[in-house]
């Protein structure tokens, strides 16, 4: 989210016989500031180093951290994501012929079957994906889909 600070430790090895001088350089768009920016390790033989980075969100978006280490560059998707909790608004209206669910624009009867499939769709499309998250929303995809309320 906009505004967090987070510390990010990267471990570099030298699995060579000889010590190493590495030069780096960390390139970031408008998204995130990363510090340092750039720097030079020395490695001992068969040995490794912590750097430690200091990351910054600055706006919502997309973005990537290359990693710049002269013979080797590494590539790194990062998301900054909203710190708004209302993103996707679903209202309940008391009609007279029961309840509606109003999303954006669009009405329908509010019952268990269109509650669950909301569900289900959120939970099919939740952005963050950490495996614990993953499998959360397998299990119910795949109960539903047996239990044929979901396809």
């Amino acid at each position: 989210m906009i505004g967090d600070k987070a510390n990010f430790y990267l471990v570099i090895y030298n699995n060579t016989d000889e010590t190493r001088n590495i030069k780096y350089k960390i390139d970031t768009d408008e998204t995130i500031s990363i510090t340092p920016k750039n720097g030079e390790l020395t490695l001992l033989p068969n040995s490794q180093t912590t750097l430690r980075l200091n990351l910054e969100a600055l706006k919502i978006g997309e973005s990537t951290i290359t990693f710049d280490f002269g013979h080797d560059i590494v590539k790194l998707p990062f998301s900054v994501k909203s710190d708004e909790i209302w993103e996707d608004v679903i209202k309940l209206v008391d009609t007279t012929n029961g309840y509606t669910i109003k999303k954006g624009e669009f009405y329908r009867p509010f019952n268990l079957d269109t509650l669950m499939i909301d569900s289900l769709n959120y939970l099919r499309n939740y952005s963050y994906k950490c495996s614990e998250q993953v499998v959360s929303v397998i299990v119910p995809l795949l109960t539903a889909t047996k239990k044929r309320i979901y396809n």
